[in-house]
């Protein structure tokens, strides 16, 4: 099981208070910066003295208390006494001179650590001087809360990610380290499903698993993050000056936002989430598509549709299992009663979010209307977004990617229509409480204002 823990100073700080002693030059180590390091050498060689434990009485300590000396060593056996399995231990230091130090001799001496039932614990911890990868987290600095949130928690982020988030099982060991983290970190906990966060509780020794509480986040305003994101190229934090500082941001957005006298940037929020949270996973973990597909029906329903040659087209179809139109996948079907189901319109529903997703589906339902023989009227594709797009870029995308598609079935029109959703999550009712906008937008009667481009 792999296990990721922050690394603080409690195995510095518990040794003077259990020994009354003073560490020699701890208090200018503690004050001192990480850009300190290579004038300092001299005095961090007395903590990091690894060749000659014998003379150094700090080092003999924590043998001699090892289960307690730290709380990142203290909290990992008792992960280890509830794992069914051997821990690979990676560990976490901030950009200060201490929390490197600790992570090295932490790793020294717990490495390779055994239960005796076979069970073992093998440690690794990436120094600043052993490239590739780092384990010492630049910004991540207690003392500048500016470089904290603009370079140490993206960092951070990355690092995790290059060591599994969100690609395997992990545990996020919180005991230890810099408790400025601790907030972010349990967020990703609750975000991702395959991480668990556990931290040991003092009193008792015992490690506690922090449950994922059974809440979800609001997926419109998802919607609006991720496509605002897509639009200006944001992939990943460093993206984030590519906003410029007049940008207008939607209200629901503002805590994944913040201003600069120069710039627009992501907070440390919107950082976690970029970095974490995939589109696919926006797209596959809310049911926000299917209550928009349900609007799509009432609408149609309601209002009907006549095409270019004045015929209408009043029932609306939700092709099943059993349906003809059952291996085309189609989101709806627009039929008239009393012809056959030959003549007929189709139309797939997606989220701007969901481009390239269903430029798959476009080829898919082609295919699929071939081998049923097939040949809808006009072929619909509406888009839907949470956010304002730009109709060229819009167009262009549909006549390069979809058009040449739909092309390949005869007399198949294609068509492009865009819904923007102004969807107000922050609506209040006449008591003065915000309303469920999910409610509040299905239930609505009136038409929707779909604008076709093509």
């Amino acid at each position: 099981m792999k296990v990721i823990t922050t690394v603080g100073t409690s195995i510095f700080e518990n040794y003077q208070k259990e020994t009354s002693k003073n560490l020699p030059y701890y208090e200018t180590l503690e004050e001192s910066s990480y850009g300190d390091w290579k004038k300092l050498e001299c005095y961090i060689d007395e903590l990091r003295d690894y060749d000659n434990d014998n003379d150094n009485e700090f080092l003999r300590w924590i043998d001699n208390n090892f289960k307690k000396s730290s709380a990142e060593i203290s909290s990992l056996l008792a992960i280890q006494n509830e794992i069914d399995d051997s821990l690979e231990v990676y560990l976490i230091a901030t950009e200060t001179i201490l929390s490197h130090i600790a992570a090295e001799i932490i790793q020294t001496k717990l490495n390779g650590y055994s239960d005796g039932g076979g069970k073992t614990i093998n440690v690794f911890f990436e120094s600043e001087e052993k490239a590739p990868y780092c384990d010492v987290i630049h910004g991540l600095d207690v003392k500048n809360g500016d470089d904290f949130l603009e370079k140490g928690l993206p960092n951070l982020i990355e690092r995790l990610k290059e060591l599994g988030i969100n690609k395997e099982k992990i545990i996020l060991n919180i005991t230890g380290g810099y408790k400025g983290v601790i907030p972010y970190l349990t967020v990703l906990g609750q975000i991702c499903d395959d991480i668990d966060v556990m931290y040991l509780y003092e009193k008792t020794q015992n490690v506690i698993l922090i449950p994922k509480i059974p809440i979800n986040f609001n997926w419109v305003v998802q919607e609006k993050f991720f496509s605002l994101c897509m639009i200006k190229n944001i992939e990943n934090s460093e993206g984030s000056t590519q906003i410029s500082n007049n940008e207008e941001i939607d209200a629901d957005l503002s805590l994944l936002f913040e201003r600069y006298p120069n710039r627009l940037s992501l907070s440390a929020l919107g950082k976690i989430l970029i970095n974490t949270l995939s589109v696919d996973e926006i797209e596959s973990r809310h049911v926000l598509g299917f209550l928009m597909e349900y609007r799509f029906v009432k609408h149609f329903n309601n209002y009907v549709y006549q095409d270019s040659s004045g015929d209408k087209y009043p029932v609306v179809k939700t092709p099943n299992r059993n349906s003809i139109y059952n291996s085309c996948e189609l989101d709806l079907i627009l039929r008239q009663n009393d012809i056959s189901c030959e003549k007929f319109i189709a139309i797939e529903i997606k989220s701007f979010l969901s481009k390239k997703k269903l430029e798959r589906q476009v080829l898919d339902q082609i295919n699929g209307f071939k081998e049923k023989s097939l040949c809808p009227l006009e072929y619909h594709i509406v888009v839907y977004s949470f956010i304002k797009i730009n109709k060229n870029d819009l167009i262009r995308w549909f006549n390069d990617k979809i058009v040449p598609i739909i092309a390949t079935v005869e007399n198949c029109k294609p068509r492009l229509g865009y819904l923007y959703v102004d969807w107000n999550t922050h609506d209040i009712d006449e008591k003065g409480k915000t309303q469920n906008p999910y409610k509040g937008y299905i239930s609505a009667n009136k038409e929707l204002n779909i604008e076709y481009f093509i």
